[in-house]
């Protein structure tokens, strides 16, 4: 692989994914411009039967192990569970952070389409809570996800800032790398495996094991893009 032009792509392909807002259980605006960037590389794909989306890069001597790199689609965010005459309650989906929840907060709703509308997230009175009020002018439905209300992607002094890098920095950079395995394959099959819901209990993940997707010698590499953890390294070794 060409890391500099890979890099430089796998930019690219951030900024298609980064227009897309999604939480866990609504990934569908990520998973159709995946599809839509798979379909214009040529390489060919699946939908599973839960959503996660499968791609595959033939290798050059079916011998070799495949190797599977997997990303998730999902980032943290809120579902509407509540409505009691006009106050609407969400509930925080994934690993929101506790201070996102005792503060007030912008955000925003979006559908199917992508259509966004600005709402507010307020505090409970139970500090305990992982659910907020919301504010909004538009009409919420029960089921109605939100997603803080911060930039799709910028990029700055060479640093990244984006609502959802984890994961789609993990998406893009399987994808820019399946373009370029495809223009050179490799003696091993590579698969590009993009999941639901793992920010909930990798529940995308774990249904595609459960469900055997992939041949069992498959060998796996999470790619995240998560917050740095004390004493472990950037380049010190696989993490």
């Amino acid at each position: 692989v060409n890391t500099k032009q890979s890099t430089g792509r796998a930019i690219q392909i951030l900024r298609l994914l980064g227009k897309n807002p999604a939480t866990s259980f609504y990934e569908r605006l990520v998973s159709l411009q995946i599809k839509s960037i798979l379909t214009t590389m040529g390489i060919p794909f699946v939908l599973d039967d839960y959503g996660n989306v499968v791609a595959k890069v033939a290798g050059t001597n079916s011998l070799e192990p495949p190797i599977a790199f997997v990303a998730h689609m999902d980032h943290p965010g809120f579902e509407v569970v509540e409505d009691l005459n006009g106050v609407v309650v969400a509930s925080a989906l994934g690993g929101v952070p506790v201070a996102a929840l005792r503060k007030n907060v912008n955000a925003f709703s979006f559908d199917s389409s992508g259509a966004r509308v600005l709402c507010r997230l307020e505090p409970l009175p139970d500090p305990g809570e992982r659910s907020v009020y919301v504010r909004s002018k538009a009409s919420l439905g029960i089921g109605t996800p939100i997603v803080f209300d911060l930039p799709d992607m910028i990029v700055e002094n060479g640093t990244i800032k984006m609502r959802a890098l984890d994961d789609l920095g993990g998406c893009a950079a399987i994808l820019a790398s399946l373009e370029s395995i495809s223009a050179s394959p490799s003696e091993s099959d590579v698969y590009g495996v993009f999941t639901r819901a793992e920010e909930v209990g990798l529940i995308g993940a774990r249904l595609l094991s459960r469900e055997r997707t992939l041949p069992e010698n498959t060998f796996i590499v999470s790619v995240e893009t998560s917050s740095l953890i004390p004493g472990v390294l950037q380049g010190g070794g696989p993490i």
